[in-house]
């Protein structure tokens, strides 16, 4: 079964089986979007759903197919420091933000998840045609981000990021 997942700027679908909590559908909503399932709030008709264990399918039965996603505002302030100029992925796959990290310098950025991506590769000139591939990084604490380019004997490139305790 098919529902939908609507927010301030975006409305998609995400697929269910009969057996699936809340909790299983925040957990897809975060594979789908990157928000952290403890950030989500959902509302079926303007009542919010406070029951992880609750199954899907009987929401779904009494209160239609459309649930509303409300996160939180900002994400947490990160530091970001680059030995190299990159671009960096924050957001989700549909709604998402190219921030430039200038070689050798720190920027500030809000991040909405734990997740955020460096861009390896870019496809295309077009804006809103562009393809980007991007190396994804899951951050495990909090501090500040030092990322480092790192390469191997035929001369590949690869990323490292390391987080920086505050």
């Amino acid at each position: 079964m098919e529902v939908q997942i609507e927010t301030l700027s975006e409305k998609y679908s995400i697929t269910i089986s009969s057996t699936d909590t809340i909790q299983d559908l925040k957990e897809k909503i975060d594979e789908e979007g990157g928000a952290d399932p403890a950030r989500q709030c959902l509302y079926i008709q303007g009542y919010l759903i406070n029951d992880d264990t609750a199954l899907v399918e009987e929401i779904v039965c009494s209160g239609g197919k459309t649930f509303i996603l409300v996160l939180p505002k900002a994400g947490s302030s990160r530091e970001i420091r680059s030995d190299r100029e990159k671009f960096l992925i924050t957001g989700n796959r549909r709604n998402f933000q190219v921030n430039l990290i200038p070689k050798n310098k720190s920027i500030k950025v809000n991040l909405v998840s734990k997740k955020f991506g460096i861009v390896y590769n870019t496809e295309g000139n077009e804006v809103g045609k562009r393809v980007y591939f991007v190396e994804v990084f899951e951050i495990t604490g909090k501090g500040s981000i030092d990322i480092t380019t790192v390469s191997d004997e035929q001369g590949t490139e690869d990323y490292k990021g390391v987080l920086i305790l505050l």
